[in-house]
């Protein structure tokens, strides 16, 4: 365990000296010393947090990773304590600054926009998580998360399958599902 996670949770004002965060950001970058992979940023991020409040990480360069956290209170407790291990040489962290673009929805339709639905499969694609840290495929993801998914989007055959699965762990907006099955936000 690096850190007591608990101890940076408390509650902060907006643009936090430490932090420098809007009140409500939930979305970080991260800037590292050496290339990163998938593995190597969320056992890190599992070190840090000490449980599942990340729900979207994604690396568009060796040395850059975007994370979404859970919740504004979770961002700035993780800012807290990589903006501390930034300062010290071994911890392989260069800096760590608010995104610009902010949540989950929203950076994972910039993805889809930019890089388009068949970037889906490729292995650099960003990964999603659902509560309780599980991943989420990235197909199902776009269909309940992202803002310029068509109506029409065809799904892998596996997706209704596990659809029923994570709508036991209460991550899809029930509210939102069309009749034929199709999410809208």
């Amino acid at each position: 365990r690096l850190f007591d996670f608990q101890r940076y949770f408390e509650p902060s004002p907006p643009c936090h000296p430490m932090t420098d965060l809007d009140e409500k950001a939930t979305t970080l970058v991260l800037r590292s010393t050496s290339k990163l992979t998938y593995d190597g940023i969320l056992l890190m991020l599992s070190k840090i947090c000490q449980g599942p409040f990340f729900n979207y990480v994604y690396l568009p360069w060796p040395k850059l990773a975007v994370v979404n956290f859970t919740s504004p209170e979770v961002c700035r407790a993780a800012c807290r304590i990589m903006t501390i291990l930034s300062k010290m040489e071994t911890s392989g962290i260069r800096y760590v600054k608010q995104a610009a673009i902010q949540g989950l929805a929203e950076n994972l339709s910039i993805f889809l926009a930019k890089s388009g639905y068949q970037s889906m499969m490729d292995p650099g694609a960003p990964r999603v998580f659902t509560k309780n840290g599980t991943p989420l495929p990235l197909s199902l993801a776009a269909n309940i998360y992202s803002q310029v998914v068509p109506v029409q989007l065809q799904l892998e055959p596996y997706v209704s399958n596990a659809s029923e699965k994570y709508r036991s762990q209460e991550i899809l907006p029930l509210s939102n599902r069309r009749p034929n099955g199709t999410f809208f936000l």
